[in-house]
């Protein structure tokens, strides 16, 4: 076993202390981490400095856990009835064996402690987990485990057992212990089959490319939706009772106040799954039957930001080459919620980023954060809105204006003038 007495040392200043990367290596990849948003084992390897082998080593001794190869060790059958597919891909881990009714799992991410504790309530078990290589991880599930593994069906039988079938008036809504009392809100947000279901949502809006996720309520129905290039489709209709329960997993999730069902509430979500890094922005909604949710998803390591990957024709690409190199002017991206607009203007900026030019963004949020480029944050509930955060922005000599959305007659003022008074402007118009 690894020593445990600098469980607490960040991972960076233990790599130092090994040898493996200097103080200024350090340094360079925590100024890229910054600006990526990628985890610093990540960025390090990434940059040369480390090795996967060294950030695996670093992190056994940081997080006080074992070491393991699992291409050297025999996964048990057992161990692995208890954890399904879905769930293991989704926290990537693998379940190795059991010992003394305590379930070892290799973990690809073992800074993620919220892994353990979701495991305990899956499984039932005691876990304890362990290091190993992210890629030895994804491969042992491939090789253990099929992607049928857990039918939707049968989660959904699970599920109708924990929240019942029955669903609740307008009256009961209001009046139901179960949901007024906030530990028991967060007793049944943490059943296993609540949980499986929210990871399988999160699972197949990944494998479908999602921009977003809709739950959604009504008086005698309840679905979730996925809307994949622009166009929504249902994947899993569960019982309306559970509506409560799914709601309360994803405030959990995302840090809400899991007890406030009466206004809206607006937070985000990084979520690891497998090999990609996903953010979502998460929104509810209360509503006349239950709480809505939309969640919108980025898949930051899938995000590509160049023009040459858009699937533009040789035509267009010149064409949108020519428009971006003009010293002056407005270039607006135009189409419906989910078309790609922002990763159209992101892949623009990719190619005017250069030491020659000053780049300044307006967003809202910042989807995607890119190596020198200044982005800024909306905040409409303090009074930044788009119109006065371009202002600020044109106070600060930039020679490249990027404004998230042109939502307002006084917001299009500004980039017009702006782009008639010697800068570049490029922005979105939500259209259909």
């Amino acid at each position: 076993m690894p020593p445990t007495i600098k469980t607490k040392q960040k991972a960076g200043e233990l790599l130092v202390e090994m040898g493996v990367i200097t103080p200024l290596q350090l340094d360079e990849a925590l100024q890229r981490q910054r600006l990526t948003g990628d985890m610093l084992g990540r960025t390090l390897v990434g940059m040369g400095y480390a090795s996967e082998q060294n950030i695996i080593e670093a992190l056994s001794v940081q997080q006080g856990m074992e070491r393991i190869d699992i291409t050297k060790i025999n996964i048990t059958p057992d161990a692995l009835k208890l954890v399904s597919s879905d769930v293991a891909r989704f926290y990537s881990i693998i379940p190795v064996r059991i010992e003394d009714d305590v379930l070892l799992v290799a973990m690809a991410d073992p800074l993620n402690i919220q892994t353990l504790d979701d495991l305990r309530q899956i499984t039932g078990k005691d876990v304890r987990g362990a290091v190993s290589n992210p890629e030895d991880v994804n491969a042992a599930w491939q090789k253990n485990y099929t992607l049928e593994a857990d039918s939707v069906e049968h989660l959904l039988e699970e599920l109708k057992e924990v929240v019942g079938t029955e669903d609740l008036s307008l009256e009961e809504l209001g009046q139901q212990e179960i949901i007024s009392n906030v530990d028991n809100l967060v007793e049944l947000a943490q059943q296993p089959e609540v949980i499986k279901i929210v990871n399988l949502i999160f699972l197949t809006a990944l494998q479908k490319r999602a921009s977003d996720i809709l739950i959604e309520v009504y008086e005698e129905d309840f679905r979730i939706r996925i809307r994949v290039d622009g166009v929504l489709h249902e994947i899993v209709h569960p019982p309306k009772a559970s509506n409560i329960a799914l709601v309360s997993r994803l405030k959990i999730m995302s840090n809400m106040d899991i007890g406030e069902r009466r206004l809206p509430q607006d937070a985000r979500i990084e979520l690891k799954i497998g090999d990609s890094l996903i953010d979502v922005r998460v929104a509810t909604l209360p509503t006349l039957y239950g709480e809505g949710v939309v969640m919108r998803t980025l898949d930051r390591t899938a995000v590509r930001i160049e023009l040459e990957h858009l699937g533009l024709s040789a035509h267009l690409h010149k064409k949108v080459i020519n428009v971006i190199n003009k010293p002056n002017g407005i270039m607006l991206a135009t189409g419906p919620t989910g078309s790609g607009k922002t990763t159209t203007l992101y892949a623009c900026l990719n190619v005017l980023n250069t030491p020659l030019v000053k780049i300044i963004t307006t967003e809202d949020p910042v989807e995607l954060q890119i190596e020198r480029l200044i982005q800024c944050q909306v905040h409409e509930d303090i009074g930044l809105t788009f119109a006065a955060c371009l202002r600020s922005i044109l106070r600060q000599d930039p020679d490249i204006v990027m404004v998230g959305e042109i939502r307002d007659l006084e917001t299009a003022q500004i980039a017009v003038e702006a782009s008639l008074t010697g800068h570049l402007v490029l922005s979105t118009l939500h259209t259909n």
